[in-house]
């Protein structure tokens, strides 16, 4: 039996083996802009996360990057063939983001609306995703709108 399945802390992950580059000093700085911007109710939210990612192994945190990586190529290709973010194919797309994101917090559509507008807004998240394709971060966020409405509210 590995550690993972006794439950030690061997095989438990942080941040870092979940997210790439990660930085303790930026990621502090981006939940407080989370609180600023939301309010107090977001530290809520990212304490669960974190409680979250704390039960997650190493495997869980590698699947986890490989479905980012994934979706966001996909969301790319989309986005590349001139897809509309009304199309079924963007919300499938984008229901496995909400579902990824869940992993996480569950987000209200008010939450996840906010979420995709803080990827157009601020410039890593912006950055990282028009490097996938330029203009991706726009249309994620609208592709987020469109779910939220449809969905979530």
């Amino acid at each position: 039996m590995t550690s993972d399945q006794q439950g030690g802390q061997a095989g438990r992950t942080d941040g870092s083996a979940v997210f790439d580059g990660f930085d303790p000093q930026q990621q502090a700085r981006y939940e407080a802009e989370l609180v600023e911007r939301f309010g107090p109710d977001a530290q809520t939210d990212i304490n669960e996360s974190w409680r979250r990612i704390a039960q997650m192994s190493k495997a869980d945190a590698a699947r986890i990057r490989g479905e980012l990586a994934e979706r966001d190529a996909v969301y790319g290709a989309l986005l590349g063939e001139g897809v509309a973010v009304e199309d079924p194919r963007v919300h499938e797309v984008t229901a496995a983001h909400y579902r990824w994101i869940c992993q996480f917090w569950t987000p209200t559509a008010e939450a996840f609306l906010g979420l995709g507008e803080m990827y157009v807004e601020h410039p890593d998240f912006r950055a990282r995703y028009d490097a996938v394709r330029p203009g991706l971060a726009e249309y994620v966020r609208a592709a987020i709108a469109v779910y939220a409405i449809d969905v979530l509210t």
